[in-house]
């Protein structure tokens, strides 16, 4: 199954934890939590059998919300991409998985701000503006799906000070 990819000379920042250990304690101290695993009642969250990080739960909690538009494409957070921890059968992938990081990255600095997610989001919106999309468009649409949304996606857990999906709406209000 042939991958979508943009075409831009320019690509986030990213890095790797294993290879850049130093730089994976500074970016812990500014509030990364994207590799910390979720902890649920004293044990690892497992959906489906696979126990999830928090980069895992965002898409996860993306999945759930309407899609956006971002560029060209409806993004969702799960369809950029195939992966058995999302997906029960393999599926036809509709657009570059890139976008779906973009929006994942934006759903952590809005509903878990911190000075590494508002970098990370900065970076992602720089990146977006890059290839011709409006960041602020996309953040604007991101917070009315949150702000639309009939559940409670953000869930309490263990070991993360996370505000409610009520505190978060006042946040968004001006939506």
């Amino acid at each position: 199954m042939p991958e979508k990819t943009l075409n831009s000379k320019f690509k986030p920042l990213c890095f790797s934890r294993r290879r850049h250990r130093k730089l994976s304690k500074i970016k812990k101290v500014m509030g990364c939590l994207s590799y910390d695993t979720v902890i649920k009642d004293g044990k690892p969250l497992e959906i489906k059998g696979y126990v999830y990080n928090y980069h895992n739960l965002f898409h996860y909690e993306i999945s759930h919300l309407a899609r956006i538009p971002i560029g060209q494409e409806q993004v969702s957070g799960i369809h950029g991409f195939y992966s058995p921890m999302f997906h029960d059968q393999s599926i036809e992938i509709e657009y570059d998985g890139i976008l779906d990081e973009a929006r994942v990255a934006i759903h952590e600095w809005l509903t878990r701000t911190s000075v590494f997610t508002t970098l990370k989001a900065l970076n992602w919106m720089v990146w977006l503006a890059s290839i011709g999309v409006n960041p602020i468009k996309v953040v604007v649409l991101h917070g009315k799906s949150l702000k639309n949304y009939q559940g409670n996606i953000l869930f309490e857990f263990d070991n993360q000070d996370q505000p409610n999906l009520y505190n978060l709406l006042q946040r968004l209000s001006f939506l």
